[in-house]
């Protein structure tokens, strides 16, 4: 478990004035989320920002490279195809592409096919598929797959549900700054889920999220507590 010291917040310094603004607007949601209610973690995940290892528009200099066996290129591809980017989204060639690159290890592509497995985007859904493609990029050290292997099994999505597996993975996810996971995490000690309620833990990451992306932590916070 990562430890974070109590910071003193004096009003006059600009840097300290920034971070007692962060510090009460993040008290303020965890004031607000504080409450028996919470949704399905996987109902969230359709607004899960990915890395695409830098967007790009389909091209057919794009698509000789994809041919060609380079990586990066292949991955790139597949996003084209999943989101119309400069062609017309087809899920098939996107999962064709995000297997390509996922085969030869790229952690991204990993993840990307997984979540194709678990949705059915493109070819036949399979969550015991998903979670193994999930694993992959997660014991390569990947943030987003340890992120998505610890909803799984939070949610039981193609592995008995453990909730101390699923807060083992959102800890290591977390502890890389990845954003949902902190936020996830924080939520497991605010709720008790796979761990003992600890108020002061819950914060903590609620606040280290904020700290790395401010707007994303109060929507990712906003939607645990009410689903939208």
């Amino acid at each position: 478990m990562c430890e974070s010291d109590r910071t003193s917040f004096k009003i006059g310094h600009p840097l300290k004035n920034f971070q007692f603004t962060i510090f009460l607007g993040i008290a303020l949601v965890c004031f607000y989320l504080f409450g028996p209610h919470r949704v399905n973690r996987l109902d969230l995940l359709e607004a899960v920002e990915v890395n695409q290892e830098g967007k790009a528009n389909y091209s057919n200099g794009l698509l000789e490279n994809a041919k060609a066996g380079i990586v990066s290129a292949q991955v790139k591809l597949a996003g084209c195809y999943a989101e119309g980017r400069g062609v017309r989204v087809n899920r098939r060639e996107a999962a064709k592409w995000y297997r390509a690159a996922a085969e030869r290890g790229n952690v991204t592509a990993q993840c990307h096919l997984g979540r194709a497995y678990e949705k059915g985007w493109g070819l036949k859904k399979s969550e015991l598929e998903a979670v193994e493609w999930y694993r992959k990029a997660a014991v390569q050290g990947d943030a987003y797959g340890q992120f998505l292997l610890g909803v799984a099994y939070e949610c039981g999505v193609g592995v008995n549900r453990d909730y101390k597996q699923a807060v083992e993975l959102y800890q290591m996810s977390a502890d890389q700054r990845y954003v949902y996971a902190q936020c996830f995490l924080g939520s497991c000690y605010d709720e008790g889920i796979g761990v003992e309620k600890n108020e002061a833990l819950a914060k903590m990451w609620y606040a280290e999220a904020a700290k790395r992306n401010p707007k994303q932590t109060v929507m990712i916070l906003k939607t645990l507590r009410t689903g939208s």
